[in-house]
């Protein structure tokens, strides 16, 4: 008797009867019918014999002629026509051709003039390439720089009192757009930058690091003024009780200033495009650079140095320096040290490179000053008399600012001549001129709320290996 299960099977009896499948032995074996026969797979009979279309037979029978119907060979009958011999040319099925036809259609015209088969295979000539640029792992660049530096704000330190109506006359801090002083020559110095390549990316692009020097510059200048009247000189910086610089008959001074500065980078330079290929009109292809927009970003540390000395002295006509005198120097350094980014862009052809660089940079400057008074009057008048030593020093942010032009032309791949127009603005530096103070004996302070401005030309040449 069947007893008929109500519902479904519960899971667990089923998972039990599928394991049950997969432990018997032979689960999934398949027996094979008893009633299929082995296939016996024979080997291919030896061939022994060979025919040739060239009817010069190794071994075995030949056959003869372009078509192989109705001959026998080995005791056989065979029909067709034979494959072509590559070598002898025997039995060739296609049609023969006349020079500069296939089957009766035109392939070329056999008149024309073509490349003899050794041209095939030569390179085209290279007349310039973009991987001839930059390629080198060092770059030396070496410019005489001339530039002029503009001169200290005015300051009025001499007026003449004599009583003629036009015996007026003024003594000022050099001023380039006033005749009433001199200003500062054109200066030589120079430039030296040094690249290391340090390879390229994938996005076609240099790597550089590079240092460069620029310096050497040393500026003076003088300016002196005479009295009408005998003592007649008076200065309106010092009160009428400070003896030396009021009272006299003869006052000059001498300013100089020197620049020097130096830099080291990290920069990014984008690499010219892809060469062109030109088709000569003799038909011949050559390679040539293509005119490319290149520009660049740099980044790094700088430091920047300026230096100036003031001395102003006074005297009288006739008079030893132990009865008159009076002598003021001040000697200020600037020490500027921090960081400066720039940008370059460039037209770059095979021939020619023509530039455009601006470089900007915050700084600290670390200035200092130190000034000597020397006074001497026996005049009972004067109150102020002896010498005064001080200085001081102070920490300001200071700003620097370039700009410049320049023209290059390509020699070799390795040499290159340049010429360019560049200028250069410093703010936040201390002046010398700027430090004159007659309120003696309190210390003198130092003002760094002075400006400097360079411009100029240079010429060099660029090497590369």
């Amino acid at each position: 008797m069947v007893r008929r299960i109500a519902g479904p099977l519960p899971a667990w009896f089923t998972a039990l009867v599928g394991f049950a499948a997969l432990a018997a032995p032979g689960a999934f074996a398949q027996t094979p019918t008893e009633d299929v026969e082995s296939v016996v797979y024979e080997p291919f009979p030896e061939v022994e014999t060979a025919a040739y279309q060239d009817d010069s037979p190794l071994d075995g029978e030949s056959i003869d002629g372009e078509s192989i119907e109705g001959q026998t060979f080995n005791g056989e009958t065979l029909d067709g026509d034979i494959l072509p011999d590559p070598e002898s040319g025997a039995g060739n099925a296609v049609e023969v051709i006349e020079p500069g036809m296939i089957n009766g259609v035109e392939i070329f015209d056999p008149g024309a003039e073509y490349l003899d088969e050794g041209t095939y295979g030569e390179m085209a000539t290279v007349l310039s390439s973009a991987d001839d640029f930059g390629v080198c792992n060092w770059y030396v660049r070496a410019d005489l720089v001339l530039w002029v530096r503009s001169t200290p704000k005015d300051r009025l330190l001499a007026v003449d009192t004599s009583d003629v109506d036009d015996a007026l006359e003024l003594i000022q801090l050099p001023n380039p757009l006033s005749a009433q002083a001199t200003s500062f020559r054109i200066e030589p110095g120079a430039r030296l930058t040094l690249v290391r390549n340090l390879g390229r990316d994938f996005q076609n692009r240099d790597h550089n690091v590079e240092f460069v020097y620029l310096g050497g510059f040393d500026y003076s200048d003088s300016v002196g003024v005479s009295s009408r009247d005998p003592r007649m000189l008076d200065t309106p910086q010092a009160p009428e009780n400070v003896g030396g610089f009021n009272r006299s008959d003869r006052q000059e001074f001498t300013l100089t200033s020197d620049f020097d500065s130096a830099q080291i980078s990290v920069r990014l330079q984008r690499r010219p495009s892809s060469d062109k290929m030109v088709l000569s009109p003799d038909g011949r292809w050559t390679r040539q650079m293509q005119p490319t927009f290149l520009s660049s970003i740099m980044g790094g540390m700088r430091w920047v140095r300026t230096s100036e000395e003031f001395r102003w002295d006074s005297r009288r006509n006739g008079v030893s320096e132990a009865d008159f005198r009076g002598d003021y120097d001040i000697n200020t350094e600037n020490n500027l040290f921090g960081l400066h980014i720039g940008t370059d862009t460039a037209w770059q052809t095979s021939s020619f490179r023509f530039e455009m660089r601006t470089q900007f940079g915050a700084l600290v400057n670390f200035a200092e000053q130190a000034n000597t008074v020397v006074i001497v009057d026996s005049d009972p008048a004067t109150t102020v008399t002896g010498t005064f030593v001080r200085g001081e020093e102070d920490e300001a942010l200071a700003f620097i600012a370039e700009m410049g032009w320049s023209a290059t032309y390509h020699i070799t791949e390795c040499f290159s001549f340049r010429t360019s127009y560049d200028f250069m603005w410093i703010q936040g530096i201390a002046e010398a001129p700027r430090q004159i103070d007659f309120d003696f004996p309190a210390p003198s302070e130092i003002n760094v709320g002075a400006n400097a401005f360079y411009q100029g030309l240079s010429a060099g040449f660029e090497f590369f290996w």
